[in-house]
């Protein structure tokens, strides 16, 4: 049993991958990608970082 299920675990993660591929950059860029995005669509306007 334990061997099936390391075989399915194994699948389900070769599949994942197949299918979105190795995304780039770090957790934290990428939650912070995600929140952005849900705020702007919310209507909240995020200030982007630019020179002082």
């Amino acid at each position: 049993m334990t061997g099936l299920r390391a075989r399915t675990d194994a699948a389900t993660r070769y599949e994942l991958i197949a299918l979105h591929g190795e995304e780039q950059g770090s957790a934290a860029a990428r939650g912070i990608a995600l929140v952005e995005n849900k705020l702007r669509s919310a209507g909240i306007p995020i200030p982007r970082p630019g020179p002082h």
